[in-house]
C-alpha cells in the first residue's frame, strides 16, 4: 500500500511506472464494477479510470516558427455551459462523458499579435457513402460497422426503393472512412458496446437509410441523387447527422 500511496503522490507517470504492481488490485476493482447493476455508473468509472492512467493520448497539433496551435478543450466539469438543449438531446440515451463534438483548436502567432479559432471535432462530422451495382449485384459501401439488424433494415429499405423484392445486396462495412458503429435505435437506448460506439445519436441509422435511398433511387431511374425520392420521406436533412450546437 505504500508502493500505491507514493505512486499516487507522484501523479500519472507515478502510477505508470508502479503499473505492473497495481495489476492485481485493478483487476478486482474492475470484477467488482462490472457486476455493479447501473451500466452507466460502469461507463463513468471506466473513462474516469483511462483518463487517469493514461493522459494525453491525443496528439497535440504540429506547430511551426511561424505560430503555435493549441487545443481548446471542453469544460466537462461545467457541462451546462457547453451542452444545449438540441446538444443533449441529440445523444438520447447516451451519458456525455466527452465532448469530443466541442474541441477547438486556437492557433497563436509566434508574435502573439493574431488569434484564431475553429471548431475542430474528433469524430468525423462528414462521412462518405456510396452504392454501385454489379449485374444483379448492389454494393453499398459504407463507414462504419453494422450491427446484424441495422444491416437487414437498410437492405430492406433498398429493395423497398429498387423495387427488387429478392435483389442482392451487399452492404461493405469501413469503406472509404471509419465512423464506429452504425445500430438501430432500439439497440442504441440499451447502450451496450455497438450503441455505445455509435457517434451519431439514435438516428444514425436513419441518416443513412435516407442518404443511401437516395442512391439507390438515383440508380433506379438514371438521374441524379440530388433531390427527394418520393419512394423515401427523409425525417429531416443530412448533413445533419452531426449537428454541432
Amino acid at each position: 500500500m505504500t508502493g500505491l500511496l507514493g505512486s499516487l503522490a507522484l501523479g500519472p507517470a507515478g502510477i505508470k511506472a508502479a503499473l505492473p504492481s497495481l495489476v492485481p488490485i485493478l483487476k478486482t476493482v474492475l470484477q467488482i464494477v462490472a457486476a455493479w447493476p447501473v451500466s452507466s455508473s460502469s461507463s463513468y468509472f471506466f473513462s474516469i479510470l483511462g483518463q487517469f492512467f493514461f493522459p494525453d493520448k491525443i496528439e497535440k497539433p504540429q506547430s511551426g516558427p511561424e505560430g503555435q496551435w493549441s487545443w481548446i478543450v471542453p469544460d466537462q466539469l461545467a457541462p451546462n455551459t457547453n451542452y444545449t438543449p438540441s446538444y443533449i438531446i441529440g445523444h438520447g440515451m447516451k451519458p456525455i462523458m466527452f465532448p469530443v463534438g466541442l474541441w477547438r483548436l486556437k492557433y497563436t502567432s509566434a508574435d502573439q499579435s493574431q488569434e484564431t479559432e475553429k471548431d475542430c471535432p474528433l469524430v468525423p462530422h462528414i462521412v462518405p457513402i456510396q452504392m454501385m451495382q454489379i449485374g444483379q449485384i448492389s454494393i453499398v459501401g459504407v463507414p462504419a460497422e453494422f450491427t446484424t439488424t441495422a444491416g437487414r433494415r437498410l437492405k430492406a429499405k433498398l429493395r423497398e426503393i429498387l423495387g427488387q423484392e429478392n435483389a442482392r445486396i451487399v452492404i461493405s462495412n469501413y469503406s472509404n472512412a471509419y465512423s464506429g458503429y452504425v445500430t438501430t435505435a432500439e439497440e442504441y437506448a440499451i447502450q451496450e458496446y455497438e450503441g455505445a460506439s455509435t457517434l451519431y445519436g439514435p438516428y444514425t441509422l436513419d441518416a443513412y437509410l435516407q442518404e443511401t435511398g437516395k442512391l439507390a433511387y438515383a440508380i433506379k431511374t438514371g438521374t441524379s441523387s440530388q433531390f427527394k425520392s418520393p419512394l423515401f420521406e427523409p425525417p429531416f436533412d443530412v448533413p445533419a447527422v452531426y449537428k454541432k450546437p
